[in-house]
This record gives structure tokens, sequence and C-alpha cells, in this order.
């Protein structure tokens, strides 16, 4: 007898590990305490945003390649292999995040682009230290409470972050940094993605380059 589950037009999330070296995570921590930051939203409680890099284009202005390298073979392997699409990406935006205890961030989305990524070192590990995603186009409009929560049932689900870690993901899924419980600061690094070549056939296709 069949009890197969098939998650039909899902919003796809893919989490996957980047590995740096010592030498590596040093270079790229020497940057990360360099770089200027300001609060990440005005209309949330000024003490309560997180912080972001006032340099939105890391990629471009600081030597980072080793790690825009490692990145996109993980994205590449995602794209290519998983989504199984023609185009090529590319990063756009790159920035810093920096959270202090007690910080957060406010639910968005990122507009222009197909995907978006996180990348986590250098943090304390706690249960506490997610990244979370909430669905505000439910299929449903019935509300029924459920025994366990889990990714067919839940309108919000949140992934605990560790070193290393890489999550890709939709652009236009809803995500939050929730509060950071710890006294040390948890930072990352954000990216956008747009794909390239020909998007699109007869009077709809565009060509990004």
């Amino acid at each position: 007898m069949r009890n197969d589950i098939w998650p039909l037009f899902s919003k796809t999330i893919y989490v996957t590990d980047v590995i740096l070296n010592q030498d590596e995570e040093s270079k790229l921590n020497k940057i990360y305490d360099n770089i200027e930051f300001n609060k990440a939203r005005r209309n949330l409680e000024h003490n309560r945003s997180c912080e972001i890099s006032k340099e939105l284009q890391l990629f471009h202005c600081h030597p980072l390649t080793f790690l825009e390298e490692k990145i996109m073979e993980r994205f590449h392997n995602f794209s290519k292999n998983i989504m199984h699409y023609d185009n090529n990406f590319i990063i756009t935006n790159s920035w810093f995040t920096k959270t202090h205890k007690g910080q957060e961030s406010m639910l968005h989305t990122h507009k222009n682009h197909m995907y978006s990524m996180v990348y986590y070192w250098g943090n304390e590990e706690t249960e506490d230290n997610k990244i979370e995603f909430k669905n505000y186009n439910s299929a449903t409009s019935f509300n029924i409470s459920t025994k366990e929560k889990n990714i067919y049932n839940s309108d919000e689900y949140g992934f605990k972050v560790n070193n290393g870690m890489l999550i890709v993901f939709p652009t236009e899924v809803h995500h939050m940094i929730l509060e950071n419980k710890n006294n040390s600061i948890r930072k990352s690094m954000a990216m956008n993605l747009l794909p390239t070549g020909i998007i699109g056939t007869g009077d709809s296709a565009v060509e990004l380059k």
C-alpha cells in the first residue's frame, strides 16, 4: 500500500556547507572587523535592530575570491543538479550582518532578485541561533491544531544555523534573523543572485548579462 507524500509547488530551501581553512577564516574576520555598519531597519525599535554593512557589494570591493568561489560551487550544485536550470547565476549584492545580544531583524524579502543566500561562520552555536521563514500564502483558510509541526503543516519554520552553513532560498520568501540571546555577536554574510543569459521565450524573452 502506498503512503507517498509529494510537496508539489513548494518553496525549495537548500542547506549545505562551505568550509574555510584557518587562513581563509582569518582573512574573512579581518575584513569583517574593519567594516562599518548601519542599523538594518529604521522602523524597528532602534536598539533591537541588527546591523548590516554599509558596503553592499563586498565581493567586488574586497579580496574574498576564495569565499565567492566556494559559495558559487555549492550554488552551482543546487542550480544544476537539483533545480536543473540551464542558466548560470551571478551574485549581485553581498553584505555582512552583525547581531548583538537582544537584536533581531524584521521579516522581509529581497526584491528584484531570484535567490538569496546566507553564510555563517565564527558564531556561538546554540539552539536559539536561528533563521526563520514564514509563509504568507497559505493554501488553506482553515486553522487546524496539530500535535507536531513539520514542513508539511507549518506556516513558520526555523533553521538552527551552524558555522560553515550556507542556506539558499527564493527571495520572495519572508525571513528574519531571530533574536540573539547569546552574549557574543552573531555574524553572517548575505547575498542576492540573478540568472544570466536568455530568460523566457517569445515576446516574454529577455537577456540578462
